[in-house]
């Protein structure tokens, strides 16, 4: 098995390039027509550009040997360092995959940027399998990890579809303007999204809904700690169908009818749904939603968070689907608004019919809790218009307020709280989303795949990649009334200061846990003059405790504070110092009090 270079010309070359790390060849297309089954093509940083940089079904490389384990089971196409090796295109697909014959498996593309600027269901990333007489995927093993993407264009793009059974996309990342991004649909089976972030910007589809991440007619898939955040309806100029931060779509029209699948760790937060075209009106969105007009059987969820949606519900069953063999526990769902536009949205939970629900906080919201659910059992209820609509009264239920019983952080629930007692058995009631669920690169199916690991999911993995890469967004859309496009590309986590594990710990206002990085405790200290190293007064005016330099003057190795905890992080900051530097000199000091 072979290793290959490629790099964006000059310092590529197709010509004179032997494709070493020393002379690289210029093009993706150059590089996988030399690639035989099992080898590795490694893009060095810069963009891809032009036809011969675009793969597609006939310029695919051979399909991996699929025996062994791990990497080696694959052919590999990998950027050199994550989301520096950009792929960029106007019109079409990034990477096409297949749209029927020629199929392919046990391909794996990691860790490239797709600058996706196509329209007209165009996609980054698009495999439509070819399908057997029997309705079978005949593609499989389609790996995408590590890849990000930005939409542009209409607003009609897809930007990661897949089709084939067995495919998997493992920390990956998608913004901007597209109709969904990400999409596993039929024929494909044991499908399955680990890690992967979204925040919707704007949409400009034409009667067709959104979806953050989706299962289109998947049967037999999962999403493990999926996040879907922040998206901001005002910029969508024509919208008229429902959306979901994470969703499962199946139709009558389709042969393939989504089932048995499972959301698990999933948080989504903080999506606003005004429609730009019509302020008075507002569009639907969903944290979870089931759509369609058939069955979508064996649904499980488990651990997820829901919270801040603007408009619409929680977890919704739309069209009176029916689910079959279902079942949710440990959900935390709150702060569901409605503007009453129209009924039976700012409802944390509608029309699970059948559904066990149990061990769940529904919170905050304007209309109901649990609106006709029909097997609801061990929850908590609290601040809702109504906490029970056309739901039989469960007989085991609380009505704490869950902010001050145990939910300090949306992502667990507090040792020694009401609510971490208030479940089934004297178990917790609400979400803990706080280890990875599944071993890195393993399949639906596969020893290990739905695992809860000892591996902390927070910090987030490439956290800071994905946030530079949403704060670069340009957005194009400029709503009526509005003199700049938007939506902010700053906002949210991608804010000043912010990450994303600091955003979502700290979204109720609580700081963020030790265990995960903790929040700094700032204290100042201000000298008396510059001349003597253990010279320093107390702080005053807004700092927040005097600061006292140790008992010896002239030794002045460290200085405490007499109100920090001892279990804080604290930073010193040595500001203000007036002379006889011109202007202001600042020293920050960081370390943990003992």
């Amino acid at each position: 098995m072979a290793t290959y270079y490629v790099a964006p010309s000059p310092v590529g070359n197709d010509g004179a390039g032997n494709g070493t790390n020393a002379q690289p060849w210029a093009t993706l297309t150059k590089g996988t027509s030399m690639m035989a089954s099992g080898d590795i093509l490694i893009a060095k940083d810069g963009t891809y550009t032009g036809e011969l940089n675009r793969l597609t079904p006939t310029t695919m490389p051979p399909s991996g040997p699929g025996t062994g384990t791990g990497d080696g089971r694959f052919t590999i196409i990998r950027a050199e360092h994550m989301g520096q090796a950009i792929v960029s295109h106007a019109t079409g697909h990034c990477f096409h995959v297949s749209e029927g014959s020629p199929f392919y498996s046990w391909l794996q593309f990691d860790g490239f940027f797709f600058d996706h600027l196509a329209s007209n269901y165009s996609a980054a990333i698009r495999e439509a399998a070819a399908t057997s007489s029997s309705g079978d995927s005949l593609g499989h093993h389609i790996y995408i990890r590590r890849c990000g993407a930005v939409g542009r264009g209409s607003g009609a793009g897809v930007n990661f579809i897949v089709s084939a059974d067995d495919s998997l996309m493992e920390d990956c990342y998608v913004f901007g303007r597209c109709r969904a991004a990400f999409y596993f649909r039929c024929p494909g089976r044991r499908q399955m999204y680990r890690r992967c972030v979204v925040r919707m910007d704007d949409m400009a589809a034409n009667n067709l809904g959104t979806s953050g991440i989706v299962f289109y007619g998947t049967r037999s898939g999962a999403a493990f700690n999926c996040i879907s955040l922040d998206y901001d309806g005002k910029y969508v100029s024509n919208y008229q169908g429902a959306g979901a931060g994470i969703g499962a779509r199946s139709e009558d029209a389709d042969a393939f009818p989504a089932s048995n699948l499972v959301w698990e760790g999933c948080v989504v937060l903080n999506h606003k749904t005004h429609l730009a075209s019509d302020p008075t009106e507002l569009g639907v969105v969903s944290g979870f939603s089931a759509i369609g007009t058939t069955w979508i059987v064996k649904s499980f969820q488990r651990n997820n968070v829901v919270w801040d949606m603007d408009r619409g519900y929680g977890i919704a069953n739309s069209m009176g689907v029916t689910l079959d063999t279902s079942r949710y526990e440990h959900l935390t769902i709150g702060r569901i608004a409605d503007t009453a536009v129209q009924n039976s949205r700012g409802t944390a939970l509608y029309q699970l019919y059948g559904i066990p629900l149990r061990d769940s906080i529904a919170a905050f919201c304007e209309r109901h809790g649990f609106e006709y659910c029909d097997d609801v059992d061990y929850v908590n209820v609290y601040g809702n218009g109504t906490n029970f609509y056309g739901t039989p009264t469960p007989a085991h239920y609380t009505t704490v307020n869950p902010l001050t019983n145990g939910l300090q952080y949306l992502c667990r629930i507090e040792d020694g709280s009401a609510l971490k007692t208030a479940g089934v058995g004297g178990g917790q009631v609400g979400a803990t989303i706080v280890k990875r669920i599944g071993v890195d690169g393993t399949f639906y199916g596969e020893s290990g795949y739905d695992t809860l690991m000892g591996v902390d999911l927070w910090p987030w993995p490439n956290e800071s990649i994905i946030r530079e890469k949403m704060r670069a967004y340009t957005p194009e859309y400029i709503p009526a009334g509005e003199s700049v496009a938007g939506p902010d590309p700053h906002r949210g986590f991608c804010a000043d200061g912010e990450t994303l594990t600091h955003y979502i710990w700290n979204y109720l206002g609580n700081g963020v846990p030790e265990d995960y990085g903790g929040d700094v405790a700032y204290q100042y200290a201000h000298p008396d003059a510059d001349v003597s190293k253990g010279s320093w007064t107390a702080s005053t005016g807004s700092d927040l405790a005097p600061m006292v330099d140790e008992a010896d003057p002239d030794d002045a190795d460290y200085i405490t504070s007499a109100a920090t905890p001892d279990h804080d992080i604290c930073e010193l900051r040595l500001s203000s110092i007036p002379t006889p530097a011109p202007g202001t000199v600042s020293i920050t000091i960081r370390g943990r009090t003992l």
